[in-house]
């Protein structure tokens, strides 16, 4: 089974956002390979009951990979994707991504 390990972090600027995250095989010789795609909306981490009791959420959960390789063929798969969601610095003191008060 393949492992990315790959992390990255970045703003939520608003709560009708959707994470998509697009996964390639890389190949030197040849075009990387598209193996799927997998969305995340972030209406869904607001929601969270752990956003409303201390402001962090943690998603461990594994996904379907939707999609078609360039060939037609439907693509098969699962990723697992860990997220975490965390009030940036400036929003801390202030209001929530959603607008409403801490």
């Amino acid at each position: 089974m393949p492992h990315w390990n790959f992390s990255c972090r970045f703003s939520v600027l608003d709560d009708t956002g959707v994470l998509e995250v697009s996964v390639f095989e890389e190949d030197k010789l040849r075009p990387d390979t598209f193996l799927g795609r997998v969305s995340v909306g972030m209406r869904a981490l607001l929601e969270h009951p752990d956003w409303a009791r201390r402001r962090q959420v943690l998603l461990d959960d594994w996904h379907e990979l939707a999609g078609r390789r360039a060939d037609g063929a439907r693509v098969r798969g699962r990723l697992r994707l860990q997220l975490c969601l965390l009030p940036s610095p400036d929003r801390a003191a202030g209001s929530s991504l959603d607008g409403s008060s801490p």
